[in-house]
């Protein structure tokens, strides 16, 4: 019984990372393809610019410390989220990493990640009222 209530919590504890790495993986795509100038523009200016191997980099870094305590341990620890985009020659977004040990754990924390011009979850959103409002013309004209 023991095991079966550690195993449950490591899996409530683990999931929230899990779908915060999905999530920032589609926000990331969401840039995809776009020019990098509306990267800066939402995100303000990059930590860093660089060329590695012939590939202009664009790279975001966002720590914080805050303090872990539990019954064995006290210390500070440091949050970190890297974001790095790839430009081709005209400054277009063609690739991007993602490294963090701490991430959004929702659309709502983490929107400003999202490309407003290629958001999934808005689109799909209005998808769903476009066929909703479709099913309620369709029944008023059964009528």
């Amino acid at each position: 019984m023991k095991k079966f209530i550690i195993i449950v919590l490591l899996s409530i504890l683990f999931s929230p990372v899990a779908y915060s790495k999905c999530f920032m993986e589609k926000a990331l795509e969401s840039w995809q393809g776009y020019s990098i100038e509306k990267v800066i523009k939402c995100w303000g200016y990059p930590d860093e610019e660089k060329v590695v191997a012939g590939r202009h980099l664009f790279l975001y870094k966002k720590t914080s410390a805050y303090t872990y305590y539990n019954e064995f341990l006290d210390r500070a620890e440091t949050s970190y989220m890297y974001i790095t985009f790839e430009v081709d020659e005209n400054n277009i977004i063609t690739n991007w990493q993602y490294k963090s040990n701490a991430a959004p754990l929702s659309y709502l924390l983490g929107k400003k990640y999202v490309n407003p011009e290629n958001d999934q979850w808005k689109q799909k959103k209005q998808l769903e009222k476009e066929h909703k409002e479709e099913i309620k013309q369709m029944k008023m004209l059964a009528q």
